[in-house]
């Protein structure tokens, strides 16, 4: 990363990242691996899938010929039944062909067999044709969104849809996602090359990131540990600094790049907190209490503080932020307003500052929880469509970093 120059294309990292991902999700949810190990192979497999597809038809057109089946409701289960077969086995067959795993392998064939496929015009033809196919989109270039304030906001709306998705996908597919944008791609990249590709004093390879708050680095001389006799947890950090977030959110008069990529990462972080907290340093069981906790927090504090719906933007960052300050609210919302009110009150005249405060301090964050030994819980968010976390760990680990920093010996576990 030292050597890497300034102008850095973070869509194109991305793009790279995500286009190495892609071929990962294809080794683990299909059976198109099976030519990676020889063109005899893929072959194999493709024709029986032919076959199968063949004998379904034939075994269709006998029951209709010879009327094997006569009465109505055993028609149809027969026929649903061949049909899903025929339906299946095409898809493999189109998904196999169009794959990248297929692609590479043949342009491997090609370059060692160049000189008995280049007498073979057909070959070339064939070769091209594959070479234009789209492959089966597996990963979704998107991030959920979660508000612990609003947290009908980013909820899908109920529907059949909505009870297949929770299925599937669990609490994540109960929430809304947005496509992952320019800043906070740029952002990530910027945090990565100023904390991990130039290591400085301050920088996250050099502390671990919510170890302290320093007040300092933020405009005043105020110091706040998190490190105290009470535990830390990123959780609860998350946490905090998502709702400190939303509330200067709600005063700021401009969505600048950097206030567009602070909101997105730190309802992306409020996002894995509620429905993948396999994927953050802290024990998932606890990470699960804690969020619960936080969100019945919060509406008995919206409850208390009910403005009606006529109330306008400002109206509603005060309340918010008299009832979250209240003495009998969580610790983890007290403190989020308390840091909501300063970044407001201390730049003011000044939004841009707190802006890139917010930018980077998220981007950090995504960047310490993102380095993991948990492959098998990247893997299953490959099945479900992807992650963008599991693109900040596959980042990583190109950039040689496969673990956390060192965090606190009185750190949740």
């Amino acid at each position: 990363m030292d050597g890497v120059g300034g102008a850095v294309d973070a869509d194109r990292v991305f793009r790279v990242l995500v286009d190495e991902l892609w071929f990962a999700s294809d080794f683990y949810y299909s059976p198109i691996p099976l030519c990676t190990f020889s063109g005899w192979c893929a072959a194999i497999n493709c024709l029986c899938s032919i076959l199968i597809v063949a004998g379904a038809v034939a075994v269709g057109w006998i029951y209709q010929d010879k009327e094997v089946v006569s009465t109505v409701p055993y028609k149809v289960v027969t026929f649903s039944l061949l049909l899903a077969v025929v339906v299946v086995e095409a898809w493999e067959i189109v998904a196999g062909v169009s794959s990248n795993w297929t692609k590479m392998t043949l342009l491997g064939h090609n370059i060692r067999h160049e000189l008995a496929w280049r007498r073979s015009g057909c070959v070339h033809a064939a070769l091209a044709a594959v070479l234009r196919l789209r492959p089966a989109r597996r990963w979704r270039d998107k991030m959920g969104q979660n508000s612990v304030l609003e947290p009908r906001r980013f909820r899908r709306r109920p529907g059949l849809l909505t009870l297949l998705s929770e299925r599937f996908y669990g609490r994540a597919g109960l929430m809304r996602s947005v496509e992952v944008s320019e800043d906070v791609k740029g952002a990530v990249l910027r945090a990565l090359l100023s904390s991990y590709g130039r290591p400085s004093k301050g920088g996250a390879a050099a502390r671990r990131v919510g170890g302290k708050l320093d007040w300092a680095l933020y405009g005043s001389q105020k110091s706040w540990a998190w490190d105290g006799g009470d535990g830390s947890s990123n959780t609860e950090l998350i946490l905090t600094w998502h709702v400190a977030t939303r509330l200067f959110e709600m005063k700021s008069t401009s969505p600048s790049p950097d206030m567009i990529a602070a909101g997105h990462l730190s309802y992306y972080c409020a996002y894995l907190v509620a429905a993948a907290p396999e994927l953050l340093p802290d024990c998932a069981a606890w990470t699960k209490r804690r969020y619960k906790e936080v969100s019945e927090n919060v509406r008995a504090a919206l409850v208390e503080k009910d403005g009606g719906g006529g109330e306008s933007t400002a109206e509603r960052y005060e309340r918010l932020a008299q009832a979250l300050s209240a003495e009998s609210r969580d610790t983890v919302l007290r403190r989020g307003a308390e840091l909501g009110r300063h970044l407001v009150g201390e730049y003011a005249e000044d939004e841009a500052s707190a802006c890139r405060i917010l930018a980077d301090f998220w981007a950090e964050m995504v960047l310490y929880v993102a380095p993991s030994e948990n492959v098998k819980g990247h893997v299953e968010a490959m099945g479900r469509g992807g992650e963008f976390i599991t693109l900040v760990w596959a980042l990583l680990l190109h950039a040689g970093i496969t673990t956390r920093p060192d965090m606190p010996a009185n750190a949740i576990p």
